[in-house]
C-alpha cells in the first residue's frame, strides 16, 4: 500500500497500486507540479540573495561583530534564538533556514 502523508499527519493520498489509475495519477501529478510551482520560485530567490550577500562579506562581518560585542557563548546563544524567533514569525521556514544557516555559519565556527 502507498501512503503519501501531508505535513500535518493526516493521509494526504492512500493506494493500492491495484486501485491507481490514470485518473488519479494525473490528479496525483497536478498537485505535486502545483506544490512545485510554489516552492521552487521561493528557493531560487532565497539563493539569489544568499550568493549576494556571500559575495558582499556579511557573514563574516556578522562574525566579527558578534565577537567584538558578546563576550559570552550563552548571551551568543540568547541572541541567536531571539533572532531566529523574530525570523520565523515574519518568514515561511523553509527560506529562514536558506537564508540564515550559511549567515550564521561563521558565527557557529569562532
Amino acid at each position: 500500500m502507498i501512503r503519501i502523508v501531508s505535513l500535518l499527519g493526516r493521509p494526504r493520498c492512500s493506494a493500492d497500486p491495484d486501485q491507481l489509475t490514470s485518473n488519479r495519477t494525473g490528479r496525483l501529478a497536478q498537485e505535486t507540479l502545483t506544490l512545485l510551482g510554489s516552492i521552487i520560485p521561493i528557493i531560487a530567490i532565497v539563493v539569489s540573495v544568499n550568493i549576494f550577500l556571500a559575495s558582499e562579506g556579511v557573514p563574516q562581518q556578522i562574525a566579527a561583530w558578534l565577537q567584538d560585542n558578546i563576550g559570552s557563548a550563552i548571551v551568543l546563544l540568547l541572541c541567536l534564538n531571539l533572532l531566529l524567533l523574530l525570523v520565523g514569525c515574519l518568514m515561511d521556514t523553509i527560506s529562514a533556514l536558506l537564508i540564515f544557516a550559511p549567515l550564521l555559519m561563521p558565527v557557529a565556527a569562532t
